[in-house]
């Protein structure tokens, strides 16, 4: 240990260096993966992509867009990625049928703390191992392989208690399943190996048990199985009791080698300690032994206890369908549509904002004044009608109950300028509407209304001008 702190010591620095450097190669790499990088990457002060973008006034090869808008857009499009509500609705579905709804993955925070357990736990198993594995060899080798030793031992027990708790639950759902067809005497366990791609309807037919089976057997007569739960409590056993046993050994080794110090300071003359009753002396040896004992019990009981926490861990978490996983992990565990929907309409408003943005900036570049009438949400029904089928429009059931009302008479310039006119003089009500309308459907009313503005004015000056000539036709 003191050399490895002194190489730490000596080589920190580099070692930091080389980890930041590997750090920053990863974000890079992954740069396209995570939506705050590529936002950070587009708004970092001065040397953003929305800065350096904003001198770009290069056509896109799309009607109405710039090359430096149709960018953005697509950059940002990479992270907003979703499902359609009958997409969502069917992988939640087949959770419900699976038995898993309401399920979720191992946390993190559960993984973290078995694995700290057990280390904790092991170290003092792995230091004794060890130093009988190099009783010959120096403190800084025993303290090397009480460290490769404790980290084996918590890889293999977290994944084995893992595993053993999560096959118990799987067959439990199975033979629960296998029970009802029992008792139902169905024409069959399953009737077929039904995936997350298949409809959810191909066995409808069917009773709930055979359904699940479907989705969570592997073959036709799997049961489940108890392999995982034997390997668990064979390795429990093992170490549980190997490592009492060893600390047993140890610390009759140690009261061997006490009482031998005590003898060869006895005959060479010299007092090993003070007077005391033979009595006193055995009585006071033997409590210690006692409570060594009981200690060591109690470490196999921790240990024990700490395996069966994995053991609950991996039965409480995890999914017994078989792509029940990637399920939950496309509906990002929501319950319904809407909730799943919310972070993703919050990205996309923000993704507007980002775009609305580089608008202003490229407007401010110009010496005339440019009608920048595309927005995000315009991109994404653009892309879909180009054949996109990962971006989605909100539902209508995410909208606010006044934009629901405004939507429906307000899919096109004819029913906006209907309802502008329906509103009356009310100004301060025609200006909620407007904000309530997309960012191109505002552009489009503002032209209507100023053609109709136009054309009125036109009709005024044409028939002024018709009552003029009739006033000089006799001078003309």
């Amino acid at each position: 240990m003191p050399a490895l702190i002194k190489f730490l010591m000596a080589y920190g620095w580099w070692l930091s260096a080389a980890a930041g450097i590997v750090a920053a190669a990863a974000l890079y790499v992954n740069r396209t993966r995570h939506f705050w990088l590529t936002d950070l990457v587009y708004t970092f002060p001065l040397i953003g992509k929305i800065k350096r973008y904003s001198r770009d006034y290069a056509e896109s090869s799309y009607t109405g867009w710039l090359n430096v808008e149709d960018m953005l857009c697509r950059d940002y499009a990479k992270h907003i990625s979703s499902l359609s509500k009958a997409q969502f609705d069917h992988r939640v579905e087949y959770l419900k049928k699976t038995y898993d709804h309401g399920r979720k993955p191992v946390p993190v925070v559960a993984i973290a703390g078995i694995v700290i357990l057990v280390i904790l736990e092991g170290f003092g198993f792995s230091y004794l191992l060890g130093a009988a594995m190099a009783a010959e060899g120096s403190e800084n080798t025993r303290q090397i392989l009480m460290i490769g030793i404790t980290i084996v031992l918590a890889m293999i027990l977290v994944w084995v208690m893992h595993s053993a708790g999560h096959q118990m639950f799987r067959t439990n759902v199975l033979r629960s399943c296998f029970r009802a067809f029992q008792t139902c005497r169905d024409d069959g366990f399953t009737s077929a190996v039904v995936g997350l791609n298949d409809p959810s309807g191909i066995d409808a037919n069917k009773p709930p048990h055979v359904q699940c089976a479907n989705r969570v057997a592997h073959r036709g007569d799997d049961i489940g199985g108890r392999a995982w739960l034997w390997v668990a409590g064979a390795l429990i056993l093992v170490i549980a009791a190997g490592s009492t046993y060893l600390r047993i050994e140890t610390l009759a080794a140690s009261e061997i080698a006490a009482s031998s110090d005590v003898g060869a300071a006895m005959f060479g003359g010299a007092p090993a300690v003070a007077p005391a009753a033979d009595g006193s002396a055995a009585s006071a040896v033997s409590a210690q032994h006692n409570a060594s004992l009981t200690a060591y019990m109690m470490l196999a009981a921790i240990f024990v206890t700490t395996q069966i926490v994995g053991i609950g861990v991996g039965y409480s978490y995890g999914f017994a369908g078989k792509q029940a996983d990637n399920a939950y992990r496309a509906t990002r565990g929501c319950a319904d549509y809407e909730s799943y929907w919310e972070p993703i309409q919050n990205r996309i408003n923000l993704i507007n904002s980002r775009l609305k943005k580089l608008q202003r900036l490229l407007e401010e570049g110009m010496p005339r004044p440019i009608d920048f009438s595309k927005s995000f949400p315009d991109f994404i029904r653009e892309e879909r009608t180009r054949g996109a089928t990962d971006l989605h429009e909100p539902p209508a059931q995410a909208l606010s109950p006044s934009h629901q009302g405004h939507q429906s008479n307000s899919e096109n310039v004819a029913g906006a300028l209907a309802e502008w006119d329906h509103l009356g003089p009310d100004q301060d009500a025609r200006i909620a509407y407007v904000k309530t309308l997309r960012d191109s459907m505002q552009l489009d009313l503002y032209k209507a209304l100023k053609a109709r503005t136009d054309a009125s004015n036109a009709d005024r000056d044409r028939e002024i001008h018709e009552k003029v000539t009739a006033m000089f036709a006799d001078v003309l």
